[in-house]
């Protein structure tokens, strides 16, 4: 979970009141053999690429709204973001744009739009064409279900769901933490989330204070 300065990480206390020396010295041991109790890592400015599909928005028929979500989230990790591109809903444009980004160094690429079951989202199968390898098309949480996640190499590719245009957190708020500290996902994290991936969609979001993501 993300932690800003000054959070309560952890606490500890005895009870009851007073024990012996020899109770402390062997929670100091477990503590030791079993080191590091937690850890707080440093988000690293991961160069990032943003790949926005989709042929209404490539034509201008509509304006994007993703790129303004996806800039403040972005912000909060201190993202190396090497530039945004428009592509029609087109499989080969979309592996060249991506291709273009691999070229610069890009370790993360995001994509918007064409992440759904249309028969024009065709997002998902430039990600599977790009021979990168699949962790999940879809997860077990809401909102954001949507959410596909691939590799290419060391460059990990991040289909946005499209509840990130709605709702202030969804299963992309709950990954990008991890991705941000240099942390290589596995599909069973994705699959595990299935436990703990329902938001209550309070009045005012709490997140992270509150269960959602949490196993």
């Amino acid at each position: 979970m993300p932690v800003t300065k000054g959070c309560t990480l952890a606490g500890i206390r005895i009870v009851p009141l007073v024990t012996k020396r020899e109770n402390v010295l062997l929670a100091v041991q477990l503590a030791k053999a079993y080191s590091p109790i937690f850890e707080v890592k440093q988000y690293s400015p991961l160069p990032t690429g943003i790949i926005i599909t989709g042929s209404e928005i490539f034509y201008g028929r509509v304006e994007d709204a993703f790129f303004p979500v996806l800039e403040k989230k972005l912000k909060r990790y201190g993202a190396n973001l090497l530039g945004v591109t428009k592509c029609p809903d087109s499989v080969e444009t979309i592996l060249l744009s991506l291709e273009a980004f691999i070229k610069q160094g890009a370790k993360l690429v995001l994509f918007t739009g064409g992440m759904s079951v249309d028969a024009d989202d065709v997002t998902p199968l430039a990600i599977r064409q790009s021979g990168a390898k699949m962790l999940c098309r879809g997860v077990a949480m809401q909102p954001g279900n949507m959410l596909t996640a691939a590799y290419l190499g060391k460059t990990l590719l991040l289909g946005v769901p499209g509840a990130a245009l709605h709702f202030e957190t969804t299963s992309l708020d709950i990954f990008l933490p991890r991705i941000f500290t240099n942390e290589r996902l596995k599909k069973e994290d994705f699959q595990s989330l299935g436990e703990g991936g329902l938001c209550l969609g309070c009045k005012v979001c709490q997140y992270p204070k509150c269960y959602f993501g949490r196993k």
